[in-house]
């Protein structure tokens, strides 16, 4: 399976580092803000995260996450990017990039998935292609396919739980100190 990787943050370094290794996978293309590298043979992983470690750069600035989304053949993009709560910018872009070339997506992108589920949803079963975000939700416990899945048919009738440790901190607060969002 060739894979395109957007984001080469702490969690971009350890999806390579946990995939570099098994055969089913091959990152043909990874980007970060500042650079990109694209070989339909595969990169070389180690090669790759040490010159991010030594310059700041995986490659060339040419090869930007939206010209891999749109330009190179890969069957899922794993767009890892920090979030941006405001406007989901720029994996939003990206990633209706990739849905729309009929590649499948997967993020732990919070923005895009909070502000613009719907239509992104939407436009992945339109190409028939699956877009999974279980990286963004109850710190990446696999919540989301246990509820599609293992409680089809059951009632839901409360959720309880922390949210994450930031929102749950923010939420004690303002429990706490009658403070407003």
């Amino acid at each position: 399976m060739k894979l395109a990787l957007i984001g080469l943050g702490s969690v971009g370094r350890g999806v390579a580092h946990v995939v570099k290794n098994d055969p089913r996978f091959k990152i043909v293309a990874a980007a970060d803000s500042k650079s990109g590298a694209v070989n339909p043979d595969g990169l070389d992983i180690d090669r790759l995260l040490q010159g991010k470690k030594e310059t700041g750069r995986i490659g060339t600035p040419d090869w930007t996450a939206f010209r891999i989304a749109a330009e190179v053949d890969y069957d899922v993009l794993v767009e890892v990017t920090p979030t941006n709560a405001e406007t989901g910018e720029p994996a939003l872009s990206t990633i209706k990039i990739a849905l729309s070339r009929g590649r499948h997506v997967v993020t732990s992108n919070k923005g895009p998935i909070s502000l613009y589920y719907r239509e992104l949803e939407s436009l992945a079963e339109e190409n028939g292609v699956s877009l999974r975000f279980e990286g963004t939700v109850a710190g990446a416990v696999p919540i989301i396919n246990g509820i599609r899945n293992g409680l089809a048919g059951n009632k839901v009738k409360a959720l309880f739980g922390v949210l994450n440790g930031t929102c749950n901190y923010i939420l004690s607060r303002m429990e706490e100190e009658g403070l407003t969002y």
